[in-house]
């Protein structure tokens, strides 16, 4: 079940008892920094499937992508279970390998 939640600093946060798909839409400008607004789009029993539907949609949404700025693209993440996201937040940096 999605719950959207007030984390100890009172900032609204998103989180899902299952794996769940989240879609960091930008809504920053050219001139300010990077501010994303998440949103849970699907929930999964599985990492598995997940994966298979963030890649689904993020193929859906390649062609209006490719016109923006690296900084400006939507994040696509797979969280998972009972994981806490902010609402409102910057880009999230990909992990090292």
């Amino acid at each position: 079940m999605i719950k959207e939640l007030l984390n100890r600093r009172q900032r609204s946060v998103l989180t899902s008892d299952q794996w769940h798909v989240l879609h960091a839409r930008w809504v920053g400008n050219a001139r300010g920094t990077a501010r994303f607004e998440r949103s849970i789009i699907s929930e999964h029993v599985d990492r598995a499937t997940a994966i298979e539907s963030a890649k689904h949609f993020g193929g859906s949404h390649t062609p209006e992508q490719g016109e923006r700025a690296d900084e400006a693209r939507d994040q696509i993440l797979v969280r998972r279970p009972d994981a806490k996201s902010l609402k409102f937040a910057g880009r999230r940096q990909p992990r090292s390998a």
